[in-house]
C-alpha cells in the first residue's frame, strides 16, 4: 500500500486525463447538428459524416484505456515488486516500455485532435480560403519574374 501512497500524484493526474478523454469521445460522439434547408428539407449532420471525427473519437477512446492500464499498473503491478527483491532490470524496461506508450498516446491523441480540427474547419468554411500558389508562366523557371512584351 506504500507504493500507492507513492503514486498518488500520478493516479490523480491520469485519472483527470481519462475524465478529460472520454467526455471529449462523448461530446464528440453524440453531438449532432440539424440545418434547415428549405421549409420541409433538413440535413443533420453527426460525427459520421467527417472521417477525421471518427478517428477522433477511436483514438481518444484508447487514450483513456492506455491511461486506465497504467494506473491498473500502478495499483495491481508494481507493488509486488517493490516489496522484497526484485529483478531492477525488469522494472527498468517496464518504466521505459510504459513511458515510450505514454509519448505514443500524447503524440497520436495530439496529431488526430488537429487533423479533425483541420478537417472540421474545412468543412465548415470549404476550400474557397485555402489559395495554393500557381506559377503563372512557363518561362523555364518560375523563380524568374514573367518577361513583358
Amino acid at each position: 500500500m506504500e507504493a500507492f501512497r507513492e503514486a498518488r500524484g500520478e493516479i490523480y493526474l491520469r485519472v483527470s486525463a481519462i475524465l478529460v478523454l472520454v467526455l471529449t469521445a462523448l461530446l464528440v460522439a453524440f453531438d449532432s447538428q440539424t440545418k434547415v434547408i428549405l421549409y420541409a428539407l433538413t440535413k443533420k449532420a453527426t460525427y459520421h459524416d467527417l472521417e477525421a471525427l471518427k478517428i477522433l473519437v477511436s483514438v481518444t477512446s484508447a487514450a483513456a484505456v492506455l491511461n486506465l492500464l497504467q494506473i491498473c499498473k500502478l495499483i495491481f503491478f508494481v507493488p509486488t515488486f517493490s516489496g522484497g527483491k526484485s529483478n531492477g532490470h525488469y522494472l527498468l524496461y517496464l518504466a521505459w516500455l510504459c513511458f515510450l506508450l505514454d509519448q505514443v498516446g500524447m503524440y497520436v491523441t495530439f496529431a488526430v485532435n488537429s487533423a479533425a480540427v483541420e478537417a472540421a474547419t474545412i468543412a465548415l468554411n470549404g476550400v474557397k480560403a485555402m489559395l495554393w500558389m500557381k506559377p503563372t508562366t512557363c518561362s523555364g523557371s518560375i523563380l524568374l519574374p514573367p518577361s513583358s512584351a
